[in-house]
């Protein structure tokens, strides 16, 4: 019923004074008797015991009562041999010492475990405040996170083999970041029956080896790609594993458009550079053409053969200058004409509007200039060709109006292709967004729009389905004063 201090050396420590302290009361005791007279029996043993019990235990406070009992009956009562009477009432102050001991160390004992279940009840309580603290921090980053984060049980077959998970926990962003709605308490295999065995593989091998790892995935059922990070959690038996994902699909469109362009640039280069190692055969073979034609004697035949290689010299000469010209031309804004642009950017595409057998209606509004970049104005205009030329079945009609009043030079792009849903044209301008599959990189609209809105301009379309689709451009128009400047 007793307890004992638990620290062994500290229990020693309050036994041994527990003997001491009574045999230092009894010498003071005595010291004081010698200087006042008679004292009670047990004048300075009833604090001692009380001292020791409160300090020590109920062991050490029954020892100092015993100790106590045993030095007054040696040392303080009469002798033996004194009346009856004397040493009765002694014996009865003796019992009431030790009875009164024991309640003391009993009343200590009983303390002393109060103390003790305080003490325990208080640590609870601040372990159950500290829990509830870190349970609202952990809701609070849990539920405001960008990341996606969910906690996953995988399950394996008889074999030990993972064959899905379960999700136990998500947060709003997960079902931000993959578009899967209600998957808590779900399998993944009730959510999509044909999902992908490498997730149960990498979760499981988490799952099982504890070890957590760092890898990019494209979900192939989502048509996005993942930055994940998952490591497992609790017991091992327990097969959980945590996943804090980021979707970096926008990250990874960015590094494919700029490969794409990195080719195409290098592919440029290399035109470039072929139409300037060209330049100086094409040179001589005209010349020799033109030397050849003034030969004497040559049949009629001969010289109409001579003609139209001369022609098509040409038209080499002319399509190597022209890549040239692209190249070198200056990235200052300048006075430029609509109409020169218009010309050589349908020039440039004439195979593939050749391929297409289109008809381009050209309807110039005079000659108009607007204060632009040349080569990025040949590169809006030949997005707005290129996503007609898409449009139109083979045959179709694609027209090319400009006008112009005193404020604004306006191109119009119109063509009788498909056209274009509603759906579609509120993310029309989007980077990343197209409808032509792996052979699109959703940049040409986005890039035009940026290019037009730069030279203080804009752009709008107009589309109806089966009907076809009109494209308008509007770019300031040159004053009056900046054209005589350019004469």
């Amino acid at each position: 019923m007793l307890s004992s201090n638990p620290n062994p050396w500290k229990r020693a420590l309050f036994y041994l004074v527990a003997v001491i302290a009574p045999i230092l009361a009894l010498i003071l005791r005595l010291a004081l008797e010698r200087a006042y007279g008679d004292l009670p029996h047990y004048v300075l043993f009833y604090p001692v015991v009380f001292l020791v019990a409160m300090l020590g235990d109920a062991w050490a406070g029954l020892l100092a009562a015993m100790t106590s009992a045993l030095l007054v009956v040696y040392w303080v009562l009469p002798p033996i041999h004194q009346f009856a009477v004397s040493r009765t009432n002694d014996a009865i102050g003796l019992v009431i010492f030790c009875g009164m001991g024991l309640s003391i160390s009993v009343a200590a004992e009983l303390y002393h475990r109060d103390r003790r279940k305080l003490a325990i009840f208080q640590r609870e309580q601040a372990v159950r405040v500290e829990r509830r603290s870190a349970d609202a921090r952990y809701r609070t980053l849990f539920n405001s996170m960008d990341e996606g984060f969910c906690v996953v049980e995988v399950i394996l077959d008889e074999n030990h083999k993972p064959v899905d998970y379960r999700f136990l926990e998500i947060n709003p962003s997960f079902e931000k970041q993959t578009g899967i709605v209600a998957a808590q308490g779900k399998r993944m295999r009730d959510l999509e029956a044909d999902h992908e065995e490498y997730w149960f593989e990498i979760y499981g091998r988490v799952a099982l080896t504890g070890q957590p790892v760092r890898f990019q995935r494209e979900a192939k059922q989502l048509n996005a790609w993942f930055d994940l990070y998952a490591f497992r959690i609790g017991r091992p038996e327990d097969r959980h594993v945590a996943v804090l994902f980021t979707n970096i699909t926008e990250r990874k469109q960015v590094e494919k458009a700029l490969l794409r362009s990195e080719k195409l640039a290098a592919v440029g280069q290399m035109a470039v550079a072929m139409a300037h190692e060209l330049n100086n055969p094409l040179a001589a073979m005209t010349n020799l053409l033109f030397i050849t034609k003034t030969v004497e004697g040559l049949p009629e035949a001969a010289l109409r053969l001579l003609e139209t290689a001369d022609l098509e010299l040409r038209r080499m000469a002319h399509i190597t200058r022209q890549s040239l010209g692209f190249y070198r031309e200056s990235t200052a804004p300048a006075l430029t004409s609509v109409e020169a642009v218009l010309e050589s950017t349908v020039e440039l595409l004439k195979s593939k509007i050749s391929a297409k057998h289109a008809v381009i209606e050209k309807q110039w509004n005079g000659e108009v200039q607007v204060t632009a970049v040349a080569g990025e104005l040949r590169q809006v205009f030949s997005n707005l060709l290129v996503n007609s030329l898409d449009a139109i079945h083979e045959g179709g009609t694609i027209k090319v109006r400009t006008s112009a009043n005193c404020r604004y030079v306006r191109v119009t792009v119109a063509d009788n292709g498909k056209g274009i849903s509603a759906s579609v044209r509120q993310h029309i301008f989007e980077p990343f967004f197209t409808t032509k599959g792996i052979t699109g990189a959703g940049l040409g609209l986005w890039i035009s729009k940026e290019i037009i809105e730069r030279h203080g301009g804009r752009i709008q379309i107009h589309s109806e389905v089966n009907r076809g689709t009109v494209v308008s451009v509007l770019l300031r128009f040159a004053p009056q004063g900046e054209k005589e400047i350019a004469a």
